[in-house]
């Protein structure tokens, strides 16, 4: 009897990102290199198509940012798109003259993508990077970054539903190159794309922006568990406006918050990612005045020392260790008279957000401490069920090095992720199921057609808990429900 011949299924995409001082020849002679990237207008040139030069200028002596996988990689030259190959993921790159009319030049580059990617095996772009000149020059809608967002979707040649949206970044080149430089990370299979639910989706901006919603994720989760988190390039934006303008640290530390919320959105989905960004993670800073390159690589250096610091004691009571550091030094920010009355009322509300959350977690320890407390919580399904085989929990929460927690794989709250509606003094409660709520719509609008079981695991808690918010948020208009029972699926109206 014969039989169908069999596929060898293909190794899980992983890609390793790193930062090397080593000759460039030597990173080429790499087979396992997908792509390897110079900073900096005196960087070295080389013909090799996984090489990209990038003439943004960086502060010091800038290395040279390596993309590896695993498996040897192939490479070449097509149609003006240089590309590479290997373990499951495709880099490619191209450039676009640029004589002034960035539209037209960025119609143009995407429309070139879109084809590459119809006829590639590789089709779900990850992430994506547009390098342009004076991105911020001209008035109103005559704004080249406005103009770039147009001839993009012009090039697109249709409108991408919000799950096919890429990861992205639009950088200005502080002096003129006369080329727009577009390069992208795709895989063959489709990643999720990720909102922040401390800001508008970037395709919802408000007209104000400009005639064309600029058309990218906050961040993607790629198919495969060995891939990293792909941030999109993060400014001080709450809402869709920038935040402290007058305070580049306050800016930096909002940076910093947004890319947090990130990291907890992700981490509902995939609860083996790291709590936050660490000594592994690889973050370029991107600083529009030069004279402050400095200054902001030492605030840099020295959040990544607090992180480390935290993140060495985190254990039952890090995360709210790590929230009590920043809520104590936007207060003492404040008492000191440094801040604007605008900041003082954002950091009002932040730090009512930190007690609301901290109070959170210490109820349900409470409960779960509680024995008869907690197998009430479990009939009603406040808490999940025990597992089987299990003992009751003895010990005090936190007895024995482990914490004792309402959801044990639920990932921690991440800073700032409240609406203006938690500054006001009403009941915990009730602002709680209003950041369910937004949560709840807020991954809905970039993962339609999901069961209540599914919202309840991606929003980090029980099916008890998320089905009332589901039929309030059904009967007000805002979602559709079809199906019936456990198969009932749910899309944002």
């Amino acid at each position: 009897m014969s039989s169908l011949p069999t596929v060898a299924p293909q190794p899980a995409a992983a890609l390793r990102v790193g930062y090397t001082d080593a000759p460039l020849d030597a990173v080429l002679a790499d087979p396992g290199l997908l792509a390897a990237f110079c900073f900096g207008a005196d960087a070295p040139a080389t013909r090799d198509p996984r090489c990209l030069r990038v003439a943004l200028p960086a502060h010091g002596r800038a290395p040279l940012e390596c993309w590896r996988v695993d498996g040897a990689v192939t490479h070449g030259r097509d149609a003006g798109i240089a590309w590479s190959t290997g373990g499951g993921l495709q880099f490619g790159a191209l450039e676009i003259a640029d004589d002034g009319d960035i539209e037209a030049a960025a119609e143009t580059a995407y429309a070139r993508l879109q084809h590459w990617l119809a006829d590639s095996d590789h089709p779900h772009p990850l992430r994506i990077w547009n390098y342009l000149d004076a991105i911020t020059e001209g008035d109103g809608d005559a704004e080249r970054y406005r103009r770039f967002c147009v001839g993009r979707a012009r090039g697109i040649g249709r409108e991408l539903a919000p799950g096919e949206l890429p990861a992205a970044t639009a950088i200005g080149h502080p002096a003129r190159t006369g080329r727009l430089q577009l390069y992208w990370l795709s895989a063959r299979s489709a990643g999720t794309p990720l909102e922040n639910p401390r800001q508008v989706q970037a395709w919802r901006y408000p007209r104000q922006y400009g005639p064309q919603p600029p058309g990218f994720a906050r961040a993607l989760l790629p198919a495969s568990a060995a891939m990293p988190l792909l941030l999109s390039g993060t400014a001080a934006v709450v809402g869709h406006a920038s935040q402290h303008g007058d305070s580049l640290e306050a800016q930096l530390d909002e940076v910093l918050a947004n890319l947090g919320s990130l990291v907890a959105i992700a981490r509902a989905q995939r609860p083996g990612l790291p709590t936050q960004p660490g000594a592994d993670s690889r973050l370029k800073v991107y600083v529009r005045d030069a004279d402050a390159l400095a200054r902001v690589n030492a605030l840099m250096q020295a959040r990544h020392e607090l992180r480390a610091s935290v993140a060495k004691t985190d254990g039952p009571s890090g995360w709210m260790a790590s929230q009590r550091t920043t809520a104590t030094a936007l207060a003492m920010k404040a008492a000191s008279g440094r801040m604007t009355a605008a900041e003082t009322v954002e950091a009002a509300k932040l730090l009512q957000g930190y007690a609301k959350q901290i109070a959170v977690v210490l109820r349900a320890r409470a409960v779960a401490a509680d024995p008869s407390l907690a197998d009430t919580a479990r009939v009603f399904g406040v808490l999940p069920p025990r597992a089987a085989g299990s003992k009751r929990q003895a010990e005090p929460p936190g007895a024995g090095g482990a914490p004792v927690a309402a959801e044990p794989a639920t990932p921690e709250p991440a800073v700032g992720q409240q609406t203006d509606r938690e500054s006001e003094p009403d009941g915990d409660e009730h602002d709680d199921e209003l950041e369910l709520r937004d949560l709840v719509l807020s991954h809905l609008s970039t993962a339609p057609g999901l069961r209540s079981e599914e919202i309840a695991k991606a929003t980090g808690v029980t099916t008890a808990m998320i089905a009332p918010v589901l039929r309030e948020l059904v009967n007000a208009g805002r979602l559709r429900s079809t199906g019936v029972g456990r198969g009932t699926r749910y899309t944002v109206t």
